[in-house]
């Protein structure tokens, strides 16, 4: 004579998901996550909270009834220049996880806008003029000026919104008489 036993095991909560990644551009952030452990029942969804750093804040960015299998979210309306960190939790039909850890700080920015001031049409043959590139929104950056498609100098760092070199060949001699195509860019 013999009898079997079976053992059940109720499902848990899914384990906290580990921090998550967040890589932020204007007014939005990218945010991932590696799916936790399911605590034997299928994970349902996710809650993504935004902490607004600067402002003391939070909000929920992303949540719903997503499948296990998406991982990412994109949080909008983010404050340009206010640091941001993320959490996520995990549901499934047995309950909700722990917050995961903190993802790492990031901090939106508008795209500049970058406008060349300043060129001098006509200078006085052997003069060297200065060239100014104003940068909008006023953000930590540097300009590099191109001649005719060569890069001019070294980087210039963004100082109150503005970058400005002298025209001068590479020994920082006035140019030579002619016609040269001007561009700045920001990084």
């Amino acid at each position: 004579w013999s009898q079997s036993y079976g053992i059940v095991t109720e499902p848990t909560a899914p384990a906290s998901p580990a921090a998550p990644t967040a890589q932020a551009s204007d007014s939005q952030a990218a945010v991932s996550w590696t799916a936790p452990a399911d605590g034997g029942s299928a994970i349902t969804g996710y809650v993504v909270t935004a902490h607004d750093t600067t402002a003391g804040t939070t909000s929920t960015v992303c949540s719903g009834s997503e499948s296990s299998l998406v991982t990412t979210c994109t949080a909008t309306g983010l404050t340009d220049g206010d640091a941001y960190s993320f959490t996520v939790v995990a549901t499934n039909a047995a309950g909700t996880s722990d917050a995961s850890a903190a993802s790492n700080s990031v901090i939106p920015q508008a795209t500049p806008t970058l406008v060349i001031s300043d060129v001098p049409s006509m200078t006085l043959y052997g003069s060297k003029p200065t060239i100014v590139a104003t940068v909008s929104p006023s953000i930590a950056g540097t300009v590099q000026f191109t001649i005719n498609g060569q890069p001019f100098g070294a980087p210039v760092t963004v100082s109150n919104g503005m970058a400005s070199t002298s025209l001068t060949d590479a020994s920082g001699n006035a140019l030579g008489v002619g016609s040269y195509g001007i561009r700045a860019t920001f990084t």
